[in-house]
C-alpha cells in the first residue's frame, strides 16, 4: 500500500472507524469475501460476526403475480438497515454479508424453479446511479457470481425513467405498481435461449422486481425466479 493509500485509509477510519453497522462494535468484523468491480479497496463489510450470524437465516420462498421470489431471509429492521446502509450512506462493504444470503436464495430457486444461464439485476436509472456512485443490485449479482459461477449480463434492460423509491411509497402493491409502471425499456431481444435470474436486494411488495420479469417475459424471455437477501413475509 503506498503512502497516498495509507493516508487515506487512516482518514477513512478517523471519520467512520471500521465498527458493526448494527451493534456498532469494532471487534470480529467479518472478513472480505473476494473483490469485484464496483468495490473499492477501503470498503469493508462493517458487520460483526455475532450481528452476521444473529440474523437467523431461513429462506422465503413466495410467489408474486405468478412469478416465484425467493428471499435468504424473512426481512427485518436488521436486514432493512444493512441495505439501508449500503445504497443511501456509501458502505458498499455489506454487499459481502447481503451476497452470502442472495447465495442461499439463488441455491433454493435453483433447487425449485430451475437453473439459469445468467444472473440480471435490477438496473438503476442513470441519474440515482451518478447519485450514489453504484448500482447495490449489480455489485451484489457479482458477488452472487463470484460464489456461483453464474455470469452476469448487465446489458438486457435498462431503466429509463426515474421514480420515486419504492420505499417512500405505502405498501399497497397498486401504488407501488403504478409507480414503475412502463420505467424499464428492452436493449436487445438476441437472449431469447438464456435462462434468466433477477437478483434484487430487498423484495417487498415484489413490484419493482415484477414490472421488470414481466416485461422481459412479455419479450419472449425466459425468467425462471428472483432472488433477493431478503423477502417481506406479508
Amino acid at each position: 500500500m503506498n503512502i497516498v493509500a495509507q493516508a487515506s485509509r487512516l482518514v477513512l477510519d478517523i471519520i467512520y472507524p471500521d465498527n458493526c453497522c448494527l451493534c456498532e462494535q469494532g471487534d470480529d468484523i467479518l472478513p472480505c469475501g473476494g473483490f469485484v468491480r464496483g468495490l473499492r479497496w477501503c470498503d469493508s463489510p462493517h458487520l460483526c460476526t455475532n450481528c452476521f450470524h444473529g440474523l437467523s437465516p431461513i429462506i422465503i420462498s413466495k410467489t408474486i403475480a405468478g412469478i416465484p421470489m425467493t428471499g435468504g431471509m424473512n426481512s427485518c429492521a436488521n436486514l432493512v438497515k444493512m441495505v439501508s446502509e449500503m445504497k443511501y450512506h456509501g458502505i458498499r462493504g455489506l454487499a459481502w454479508p447481503l451476497a452470502d444470503l442472495i447465495v442461499k436464495a439463488v441455491e433454493k430457486s435453483i433447487q425449485n424453479y430451475g437453473e439459469v444461464d445468467v444472473l440480471v439485476p435490477v438496473p438503476m436509472h442513470k441519474s440515482r446511479r451518478r447519485e450514489r456512485g453504484f448500482n447495490q443490485a449489480e455489485l451484489l449479482a457479482e458477488l452472487v457470481s463470484l460464489a456461483t459461477g453464474i455470469n452476469v449480463e448487465n446489458q438486457l434492460v435498462s431503466r429509463e425513467r426515474a421514480t420515486v423509491q419504492q420505499a417512500k411509497i405505502d405498501i399497497k402493491l397498486e401504488d407501488r405498481r403504478e409507480n414503475i409502471s412502463g420505467c424499464y425499456k428492452l436493449l436487445t431481444q438476441n437472449y431469447d435461449s438464456l435462462r434468466i435470474g433477477i437478483i434484487d436486494d430487498l423484495i417487498t411488495s415484489g413490484a419493482t422486481t415484477a414490472e421488470l420479469v414481466n416485461l422481459l417475459r412479455e419479450s419472449g424471455l425466459r425468467v425462471q425466479w428472483v432472488a433477493a437477501a431478503g423477502i417481506v413475509k406479508l
